[in-house]
């Protein structure tokens, strides 16, 4: 009875200031019979700056680890890592903010953020950069969904449209139409709402970072292989008759700081490229049409208004240039009006600094004398395209006046063009070809022949003054005698 208490004693003792205890292979901390190989008991495994490693044995030496990386807990394994529970019974990965992903052992089905009631069932938005469509599926069905909302994979209705609301979206085979079967084009947009403020399309671009990238909210770019006619944008209004209100076609807003940054409201660029000898046709960067058949108070193709609030730089209704980069036509213009142009103010550069081989006039008066002024109607039947001033007209035969001034007529061309109201190149007359004259050239020689006359003039009044000086001493000598 002492031995057994001895040894008794002795067995508690190891216990209190050893708890390894060996079972067979097994150890066992704070545990007398461990069942494993290393079985710990009411206690945590601290490891210190290594790692856990779970090696597999054999031919093919496989290892997974468990470690920590800064604050995140790793498994790393040669083969799959795989996270079981037993049977019919759930896993969540979870962290302290909340955030957790479930995985149903009885359904099967994963949620992220809420527990899953469908296959995949997420508590927030849902990004995929594409969706692959189930085996056998057949192409061109569409993405829809159930009366349960869940969404599925199912071939169009057969009247071939989709409902949204209570507008339809029709797929037409090759071309999309929102609000109309009947569209002709490849994307057509059709608003009957009848609200207050109604838009087929709207397209909004935001750049909320600092960058040199260009931002735009659209881009229209049409290539054409063939000869038909090809256009990059038309907008056509039509308003009801009886109906009031202002109508627009097209409303740009351009709202913004910049500071040495160009800011352009609109910009048109037509590049016609070189290798096609047969183009005749002209090409035209902005057309401008407007009709009125109801006796509207004024009718404008374009109307400008420019305001510069700032202290300083220039401000231009209208700027437009003649590219000299191009190479230089018989005739070119910067402007070309077929009608009565009016201002109230003109110029022409006449600076100095803009000269060279300045030298004086030496004779006008002699050259006017040579000019014969006509009174004349002009032919508004026979050229009615140039739309020319009806009335009796003055002026000079460019034919006659070239002989004099050569300088001030030059040949000019009226392209042959014809348009409808549709704005549409119906066909092509034959450009007309004319002479015109500077009239604006002839105001320095007349300039100068009026001073030619005053010195006449002057040199007359001088010899008529002698003449007279003469003669009243010719008349005191007689009254002397």
């Amino acid at each position: 009875m002492k031995l057994f208490i001895l040894k008794s004693t002795l067995f508690l003792l190891v216990i209190c200031f050893n708890p390894f205890i060996t079972y067979g292979q097994n150890v066992g901390i704070g545990h007398t019979l461990p069942t494993e190989l290393l079985h710990v008991k009411n206690g945590n495994v601290y490891i210190e700056s290594g790692e856990l490693i779970l090696k597999k044995t054999g031919s093919l030496a496989f290892d997974s680890r468990i470690y920590m990386e800064g604050d995140s807990l790793k498994i790393k394994g040669s083969e799959d890592v795989i996270i079981s529970s037993a049977p019919n019974s759930n896993v969540f990965i979870s962290n302290f903010n909340g955030n957790y992903v479930e995985f149903n052992g009885t359904t099967s089905f994963v949620g992220i953020g809420k527990t899953p009631v469908y296959e995949l069932d997420v508590a927030g938005t849902l990004r995929a950069d594409a969706f692959i469509m189930p085996t056998g599926a057949v192409s061109g069905h569409v993405l829809t969904t159930g009366n349960n909302g869940a969404a599925y994979w199912a071939a169009p209705s057969s009247d071939t449209d989709w409902l949204t609301g209570s507008d339809h979206v029709y797929n037409l085979s090759d071309r999309v139409a929102i609000g109309n079967a009947l569209s002709s084009a490849t994307l057509g947009v059709y608003n009957t709402q009848g609200k207050e403020t109604m838009k087929s399309l709207y397209i909004q671009t935001i750049k909320d970072i600092d960058t040199t990238a260009t931002i735009q909210s659209l881009e229209i770019s049409s290539v054409q292989y063939g000869n038909s006619p090809i256009e990059g944008q038309r907008t056509a209004i039509t308003r009801a008759a009886g109906t009031t209100g202002s109508t627009q076609g097209s409303t740009l807003n351009l709202t913004g700081y910049s500071s040495n940054q160009y800011m352009e409201g609109s910009r048109t660029y037509v590049n016609r490229l070189t290798g096609n000898p047969s183009s005749v046709s002209p090409i035209c960067a902005v057309h401008s049409i407007s009709i009125a058949k109801d006796g509207a108070s004024a009718v404008y193709g374009s109307r400008y208004l420019v305001c510069n609030d700032g202290s300083g730089g220039a401000s231009y209704g209208v700027y437009s240039s003649y590219s000299n980069n191009c190479s230089t036509p018989t005739n070119y213009y910067s402007g070309f009006f077929v009608g009565d142009v009016y201002s109230t103010g003109a110029y022409l550069p006449s600076d100095a600094q803009l000269k060279h081989k300045v030298r004086p006039v030496s004779s006008s008066l002699n050259k006017l004398m040579n000019l014969e002024v006509k009174k004349y109607h002009y032919n508004t039947t026979q050229f009615a395209r140039m739309n020319l001033p009806s009335g009796e007209q003055t002026g000079f035969l460019a034919q006659e006046l070239e002989q004099v001034f050569p300088g001030l007529v030059k040949k000019h061309i009226q392209p042959g063009n014809a348009i409808n109201e549709d704005a549409e190149f119906y066909g092509l007359e034959d450009d007309l070809e004319y002479k015109g004259v500077n009239y604006t050239g002839l105001i320095p020689h007349t300039v100068k022949a009026i001073q030619e006359q005053q010195q006449t003039i002057e040199s007359l009044e001088k010899r008529l003054a002698d003449q007279e000086l003469l003669i009243k001493k010719m008349l005191e000598k007689l009254e002397g005698k």
